[in-house]
């Protein structure tokens, strides 16, 4: 019997060889966070709603940026929980998610963006990373795409709330 048809005891009890890790592969391995949602759409904003609490992320979500802007600064003023993570509209009615973005970057927070853009608008999509925005999608876009995206923002040292 060849050597490839017959395995020895000893490499009975050696383990596998696992593929090297991917973080594209692994999104799952996140940490659940706080995500703030801004965005018009309904269907949209239930979507994303929907694919993030399946990962275990709680969310908070608007429709648009003045009352989620009213909300963080109720939370900073009742000492509340800040999200982890913010999800906009790059044009939420209200205020804009790129304001809003402008906004907390200039305040000091460094909360991770994503950014939603139905419009394809590459000068606010370039804006908007040039100011601190993570990610900006267009339309269509991938759930997984996402969730990746999610995964990586979260499980970032130092990601979440103030600048150091």
């Amino acid at each position: 019997m060849s050597h490839s048809q017959e395995s020895s005891p000893l490499a009975q009890r050696i383990p596998a060889v696992t593929p090297a890790f991917n973080p594209y592969l692994s999104y799952k391995l996140h940490v659940p966070a706080e995500v703030l949602i801004i965005h018009p759409d309904i269907q949209l904003k239930s979507m994303l709603q929907t694919v993030l609490t399946a990962e275990g992320h709680r969310i908070t979500a608007f429709e648009d940026g003045l009352d989620a802007l009213e909300w963080l600064a109720d939370c900073l003023i009742d000492g509340n929980r800040l999200p982890d993570l913010v999800v906009a509209d790059i044009c939420a009615p209200g205020r804009k998610g790129i304001d809003i973005l402008a906004d907390l970057r200039y305040a000091g927070w460094a909360t991770p963006f994503i950014l939603f853009d139905s419009k394809n608008r590459r000068h606010l999509a370039q804006d908007a990373r040039r100011i601190g925005g993570a990610y900006v999608f267009t339309f269509p876009f991938e759930p997984e795409d996402f969730l990746v995206a999610v995964s990586f923002l979260t499980r970032q040292p130092g990601s979440r709330g103030y600048a150091a």
